[in-house]
């Protein structure tokens, strides 16, 4: 086993499937790629199906796995150090991953926030609902450095702009979504 991987780092589990991630890689050849293991939990004994991401650069170390969760029909990953394309420039901004549970060979929708900037730390957590989508980003600076914001999307339209929301009174270092949770109402 190659050491650091961090096998566990993230745990979720729906009627249908085990999902575990590990933010670091399987072997020493893709030691920064992060993946997750989904599980059958009818026969948790047969292979795991290994998602990730599809456009990861391995010298990247994006954390492609570190945060998830699933809802009956999708799986969000995160990816909180990943690099998108701001104004002609690479920065680490971050993204999500939604995976359709149905068909976990299709490539995923790679989410980004409309309005990101470096380090942001978008896809630092993840929840998922039958109906919602939500992804923290823990160090956007809309109510001073690192006071986080939270976007929240249709999981029916994942095109559709996200409402964005950051707390009345957020400061300075509150770090809004650093942690997220979301119960479904059906």
């Amino acid at each position: 086993t190659y050491p650091g991987k961090n096998f566990g780092v993230s745990v979720d589990v729906n009627s249908d499937h085990l999902f575990v991630g590990s933010f670091w890689g399987t072997t020493p050849t893709d030691s920064k790629m992060g993946a997750v293991y989904v599980y059958d939990v009818n026969d948790l004994s047969a292979t795991p199906t290994k998602l990730t991401a599809f456009d990861d650069n391995p010298d990247d170390n994006a954390r492609f796995g570190q945060y998830l969760s699933a809802s009956s029909d999708h799986l969000v990953v995160g990816s909180h150090a990943d690099y998108i394309n701001l104004t002609g420039d690479p920065q680490k901004s971050g993204t999500a991953y939604v995976y359709d549970l149905s068909d976990l060979s299709a490539q995923p929708t790679k989410l980004t926030a409309f309005d990101g900037a470096a380090n942001h730390r978008f896809g630092y957590s993840v929840a998922a609902t039958v109906d919602k989508i939500i992804v923290g980003a823990e160090q956007d600076d809309d109510n001073g450095s690192y006071s986080g914001s939270v976007y929240v999307y249709d999981a029916t339209d994942l095109s559709a702009q996200p409402t964005k929301l950051t707390p009345f009174d957020g400061a300075e270092d509150d770090h809004f979504g650093y942690s997220l949770d979301a119960v479904s109402n059906t």
